[in-house]
């Protein structure tokens, strides 16, 4: 504050001064963090079980894909180790080398799809066995649904051209995913 003549504010000449903008910049925080609460959605988000595959029941599964973005993109050589149970439910883990890309959960009731790289998790619900909907950037989620003889969805393709071998396919795209069981 100018203490030599007390009618003349300090602080941000454009916003008309301290304390004026100390009070706009309490209404724009507060604000902010309405808009930011109701951005997130209505819904909140649901517990879901995890996966002990130490339990009995489940049968493991590993083996190489080779991952192209489109027709004319080199492959890129992954691994993948997938774990059903008899009751439906599944797990697939997509790595390169060490490094783990992706790993999806099919349960009965929701699908988790996450992304360890980008910190990113979507979870979906399953109706009658089947997922409802899938994001466009689904593609891992995609093969676990094939590798679980499960139907992919639209526009992706799942061919089983050898024993060992699925190849699950967009033609919109170009993407495609060869995946060999190991022996």
């Amino acid at each position: 504050m100018n203490t030599k003549n007390p009618t003349v504010w300090s602080g941000c000449r454009p916003c008309g001064g301290g304390q004026k903008s100390g009070l706009n910049w309490v209404l724009f925080l507060g604000l902010s963090v309405v808009l930011w609460v109701l951005s997130g959605g209505c819904r909140t988000a649901e517990s879901l079980e995890t996966f002990d595959t130490n339990q009995a029941g489940w049968v493991f599964r590993q083996g190489q894909a080779v991952w192209k973005q489109d027709a004319t993109a080199p492959g890129l050589v992954l691994g993948f180790n997938i774990a059903t149970h008899r009751d439906g439910r599944t797990q697939v883990q997509m790595l390169k080398e060490i490094i783990l890309l992706a790993t999806v959960q099919i349960g009965p009731a929701h699908w988790v799809l996450e992304d360890p790289l980008r910190r990113r998790r979507t979870v979906g619900a399953m109706v009658n066995g089947e997922v409802r909907e899938t994001p466009g950037r689904a593609r891992w989620l995609q093969v676990a649904l094939g590798l679980s003889d499960r139907p992919v969805h639209p526009p992706w393709i799942l061919e089983r051209p050898d024993a060992g071998e699925v190849v699950i396919r967009n033609p919109e795209t170009g993407e495609r995913i060869e995946l060999f069981f190991d022996l």
